[in-house]
């Protein structure tokens, strides 16, 4: 029972966090207890987990601080939450701090406006490159996350097939996602895709892909280049890139959250209220906020305005 609460991929997580722990409980000069942790040997732990030879980064240490709590917790041993450890939160502070300029990811969005440019190097003759449009689409009108739409490895379970995509009367599709990020009960919940006549039309893109797939098994990836394996997220992603150096764009500012990130900026900037764009993308709090950016349009209309603005005299 109390396992069935982590997701399998953060279960995973934890125990490559305990057995890295124990790794470094047994060296020579620590012999420290590794069921019996201390602030201080979870300090030097985490130095030692960013100067070894394969160091760790900063947010990774953070997740296998958390994993060999939760693990240790699964045994019935407690101790003070690392809220409770000022020197254990400071030195992640301190690293953090150390670490954050060299650790920013590019992440600039792929909007619709870019994404038109990136058609123009699509050969829509071309089967897998339909099916590539195709997840492209899905990706920033359907507002997923890269790992959502493709698996990090062809061996994953973990990948919409062919029975999550469902059409109805009217020809729209929804998609269904069986376990998210925020989906923590893994209960799944429903995606909508819907068409609107342009050139990017999600719709039109899930089309085409699917006259290619026929009449096939519903337990086949619904994103694959042969129909047996699913597209994994190296692969989008190494596509995705390919379409924007043909566009002229530098794909080293671009990441697989900018699928995602685009279609919150795209919504903005349609003037698509905040709150609808919060459920949309099926955030939980307001983080999507710092994944849109304002325009030069809108930086200008707001001076505009500014500039227009009405005084009153202030009393004091």
């Amino acid at each position: 029972m109390v396992g069935s609460a982590l997701a399998p991929s953060t279960s995973k997580t934890y125990l490559s966090a305990f057995k890295s722990w124990t790794e470094f409980c047994s060296l020579p000069r620590i012999h420290a207890d590794p069921f019996a942790p201390t602030e201080e040997s979870l300090v030097f732990y985490a130095a030692w987990a960013a100067s070894r030879k394969d160091p760790l980064t900063h947010g990774t240490a953070q997740r296998y601080l958390y994993g060999i709590r939760s693990v240790l917790l699964s045994q019935g041993i407690t101790f003070p939450s690392f809220h409770d450890m000022p020197l254990l939160e400071r030195a992640m502070k301190g690293w953090k701090k150390a670490t954050y300029a060299k650790s920013l990811k590019p992440r600039l969005p792929i909007t619709i406006a870019i994404l038109k440019q990136m058609m123009e190097h699509v050969s829509f003759i071309n089967k897998n490159d339909r099916m590539i449009w195709a997840a492209l689409c899905t990706g920033i009108y359907g507002l997923f996350r890269s790992g959502e739409l493709a698996p990090q490895s062809a061996k994953g379970k973990d990948y919409l097939r062919m029975r999550d995509l469902h059409r109805d009367t009217k020809g729209r599709y929804r998609i269904h996602l069986g376990a998210s990020k925020t989906d923590i009960w893994r209960v799944g919940v429903d995606v909508h895709i819907t068409g609107n006549g342009t050139s990017t039309c999600p719709i039109r893109a899930l089309d085409a892909m699917l006259k290619d797939r026929g009449d096939t098994d519903p337990n086949a990836p619904l994103f694959s280049l042969d129909g047996v394996k699913p597209l994994t997220r190296p692969q989008l992603l190494k596509a995705m890139r390919v379409l924007l150096t043909r566009a002229k764009l530098d794909p080293k500012k671009f990441s697989g959250h900018s699928l995602r990130k685009g279609g919150a900026q795209t919504l903005m900037e349609a003037g698509v209220p905040e709150w609808q764009i919060q459920i949309l993308g099926r955030w939980q709090s307001a983080c999507f906020k710092l994944y849109i950016q304002l325009t030069e349009d809108i930086r200008q209309h707001v001076a505009v305005l500014m500039g227009e603005a009405k005084s009153s005299p202030l009393k004091p």
